[in-house]
């Protein structure tokens, strides 16, 4: 696990940025403070005030923030489908090997 052996304030500035990212697309923080029921300048009172802070909490926690259409998945399962997929591709030595025969 790189991300949480590496150092916790730099992991912060990272999640930081990806937050940062994420409310700078236009009406961003207006849609999140109408879906949370608070106003807008509260938006902007969480980032300015406290998202340093948490992010460094999130890190210490050794999370991270990452889009909702990414997947995660085990990287010992990650790692066995590239060992079965490298085995299958160093077998086909050439493009022909790959056709289908009738």
């Amino acid at each position: 696990m790189d991300a949480v052996s590496a150092d916790p304030k730099d992991r912060a500035r990272k999640l930081v940025k990806v937050v940062l990212q994420g409310l700078s697309d236009n009406g961003k923080a207006a849609s999140i403070a109408v879906a949370m029921g608070v106003s807008e300048p509260t938006i902007t009172r969480l980032k300015n005030d406290h998202l340093q802070n948490f992010a460094l909490v999130l890190a210490h926690l050794g999370l991270k923030i990452v889009p909702a259409e990414y997947k995660c998945y085990n990287p010992e399962y990650v790692e066995s489908i590239l060992t079965l997929a490298r085995a299958q591709l160093l077998e086909n030595h050439s493009p022909k090997t790959l056709e289908w025969e009738e």
